[in-house]
């Protein structure tokens, strides 16, 4: 893909130096105006020149500005095709890939059009001849956090995103983006320069100083006249939204903002007034009024001496002064459009406000909990912010990147991820016991039974999984594993929080609801291992796919499953028919040792299942728990029940002491190949991406202006 949008900058590049070549063809051959054959010794520029003679300097002005363009449009497609990371066990990879930047279109703005950037700025070149009221994509990162920064740049460059800025926090990230070809800004952060922790949400002090620097940011951009997309790197874009942003009335609204709501019929009706505002995707409009409101909101962050009212409580707090649910009624639209959002007034009826579409701006648990993009009737989003998960530590946002994984929006994994190796996996139904639907009724008691019975059946498999990937030194594929209820920090209602009580269950789970996975990428992992829907994705490579067998295997012990697994040793993705109690322990006392030591850190899990089902909540009454009650722990009647996740299995390292399933298994017969299904089951929870098809959006239903072309996906 990188190297065929080069290809077309360049050709575009190639064609525009063509056309003006021609310009100048045409003005040697034009009759020269009487400026300029004057034979005067005064100075050109004060003769006094008659419009052609005007009109030709005018010209040549724009045929210098525009081959500068060129030249540097020549400069960034070149210099930005791969980007390269300093090696980290936090990165995982030496190298990271990012698809180059997609064509641009080259358009000259005049002076008195074009942006104001402020003398001294360092706006870099490639962003000082934009137009006011261009869009802008801004996000920020210290050099720690450099794999998401880099992420959210490879996802908005293969959505077609041209203007896209970084502010750096540290020297090291700055660098990082100017040798990349990457355009930044430095933000000064001495303040978060002594912290501790690399993730800076493990540090409140240090995370609220951001918060500042963040919002002191995103006034230094508007400024200018840039309106902004300000982003969390941990946003995974799939689409350029100004589609969206372009209907009508979205172009009166001031401030656009995401929700933490997880109800989308609830968006659709009323917008989720009640849930709070998102910081970590926001679109801003370089008005005055914005202008004056970041003023508040960063004074709101360092005024405020509670540690925790950083950016996103401190904007909620203003927005909600005087909050009235007060709605703005737009002109009419000339073109016959009706509203696709509505407006509301807020910070004390100052600003125009709209909430972004949770159908199309999705957060966590829409997304990998509800799945809500798996189906038919819900258009694949945007983007997704990584919210409602876990598996983060003060090290590294493991969980955060797992997910993006498994959503199909890491893109900065090196090529070698999808293209070599050799893979371990179980077939999905030998993963999974045979799916129940739970009807929406169920108790959280009687959900939390069948999450039980599948955790018989998950933990087991990934037990033996893990040693054998060990065993025959291959990659693991993560199994199949279905989650019967959500996991939240809160009570629940039929295994379900509320506002998404509609929700199927179950569901896929990810990966940090069920593994403890900051443990998964300790560097004492003898062998790597891959998300679960790895085997569908569609950038693995066709040499992978094309070398594929699936075996059904009686129990073995470490050198039994070499010797009979011989045949395959070549085989790129070697898949089990059954995955449960086919290990029988090592006969290497090393590497029995070290199966010992990580097998009880890598596969039990601790959950619990609060429940409220069966209880009143909320009311006056005696036997009525109050709202926000604890839960599993405190006084009856003031806290919520619980119930708790089944033990995890016994666990076998050593082959001279087997398990009973493995006492007979000469008689079980040997390995016997097995047909792989015609379809596979494709456990994405967005298998309609909009990175690898084209989509009409339904809010362009009934609108008399033309669509704008839908991209062409490579």
């Amino acid at each position: 893909m990188g190297g065929n949008v080069a290809g077309k900058v360049l050709v575009g590049a190639a064609a525009l130096l063509l056309v003006l070549n021609m310009l100048y063809s045409r003005r040697s051959a034009m009759p020269r105006s009487a400026a300029q054959v004057s034979t005067t010794s005064s100075p050109i520029e004060e003769q006094p020149m008659g419009g052609a003679a005007q009109a030709i300097v005018e010209r040549d002005r724009k045929i210098a500005e525009l081959e500068r363009q060129v030249v540097s449009l020549k400069q960034g497609s070149a210099a930005a095709a791969t980007l390269v990371l300093p090696a980290s066990p936090e990165s995982g990879h030496v190298a990271v890939a990012l698809p180059p930047p997609p064509p641009l279109a080259i358009e000259f703005v005049p002076e008195s059009e074009r942006v104001t950037v402020p003398p001294g700025e360092t706006l870099p070149e490639s962003l000082r001849m934009a137009r006011k009221g261009s869009d802008l994509f801004i996000s920020f990162s210290s050099s720690s956090m450099a794999p998401f920064l880099l992420n959210w740049i490879a996802n908005l460059r293969r959505s077609g995103v041209t203007k896209l800025l970084v502010g750096a926090l540290d020297p090291k990230m700055e660098e990082i983006c100017r040798q990349n070809g990457i355009d930044v800004l430095p933000i000064e952060g001495s303040s978060i320069a002594t912290r501790g922790a690399a993730n800076l949400r493990f540090d409140y002090g240090a995370y609220k100083r951001m918060a500042a620097l963040k919002v002191t940011f995103y006034r230094r951009i508007l400024a200018m006249g840039f309106n902004i997309w300000a982003c969390d790197a941990d946003t995974g874009w799939m689409a350029d939204p100004a589609p969206f942003i372009k209907e009508y009335p979205m172009e009166h609204v001031d401030l656009l903002t995401t929700t933490d709501c997880i109800d989308v019929e609830g968006d659709v009706r009323g917008g989720c007034w009640h849930v709070d505002h998102n910081t970590g995707l926001v679109y801003m409009r370089s008005r005055p009024i914005l202008l004056e409101f970041l003023d508040a909101w960063k004074l709101k962050i360092q005024t405020t001496r509670d540690i925790m009212v950083r950016d996103q409580a401190a904007l909620n707090l203003l927005l909600r002064e005087n909050f009235r649910s007060k709605t703005w009624t737009a002109p009419p639209d000339p073109e016959g459009g009706t509203a696709v959002r509505p407006i509301y007034l807020a910070w004390n009826d100052k600003l125009k406000i709209a909430r972004l579409p949770l159908r199309y701006f999705a957060n966590g648990h829409t997304y990998f909990v509800q799945r809500l993009y798996q189906k038919a009737d819900h258009p694949p989003p945007f983007v997704v912010h990584m919210t409602y998960q876990y598996g983060d530590d003060s090290k590294f946002p493991f969980g955060k990147r797992q997910r993006m994984r498994e959503g199909r929006v890491w893109q900065v994994d090196p090529p070698s991820y999808f293209s070599a190796g050799k893979y371990l996996a179980i077939a999905p139904e030998g993963a999974a016991l045979p799916i129940d639907y739970l009807p929406g009724n169920i108790t959280t008691g009687q959900a939390a039974d069948r999450f039980n019975l599948e955790e018989g059946q998950l933990r087991p498999v990934l037990r033996d999984a893990l040693a054998l990937a060990i065993a025959l030194n291959r990659t693991l594929v993560l199994p199949r594993m279905l989650c019967y209820c959500d996991n939240i920090w809160k009570e629940m209602k039929h295994c379900r929080v509320g506002g998404a009580f509609g929700m199927t269950l179950p569901f896929d789970c990810p990966a940090d609801h069920i593994l403890n996975l900051p443990r998964w990428f300790s560097p004492d992992m003898p062998i790597e291992f891959r998300e679960a829907g790895f085997l569908s994705d569609p950038r693995l490579s066709p040499a992978i796919k094309s070398s594929w067998a699936r075996v059904k295997t009686p129990p073995m012990t470490a050198n039994e499953a070499k010797t009979m697994l011989q045949p395959y040793a070549n085989t790129a993705v070697l898949e089990l028919a059954v995955g449960k109690d086919r290990f029988c322990g090592f006969e290497d006392s090393s590497k029995a040792s070290l199966f010992e030591a990580l097998a009880p850190a890598l596969v039990p899990y601790q959950r619990h299942f609060c429940y409220e089902d069966g209880f009143k909540v909320g009311c006056r009454d005696r036997d009525c728990i109050p709202f926000y009650s604890p839960c599993c722990h405190g006084q009856p009647g003031r806290s919520f029940p619980c119930k708790y996740l089944v033990a995890p299995p016994k666990f076998y390292a050593r082959a001279d002491s087997p398990p009973d399933f493995c006492r007979n298994r000469a008689s079980a017969g040997g390995v016997v190949a097995v047909d792989l299904p015609k379809s596979y089951p494709d456990l994405s929870p967005n298998p309609r991406s909009r990175q690898f098809h084209a989509v009409q959006d339904e809010f362009r239903k009934g609108f008399k202006r033309a669509a704008a072309p839908l991209p062409s996906h490579t």
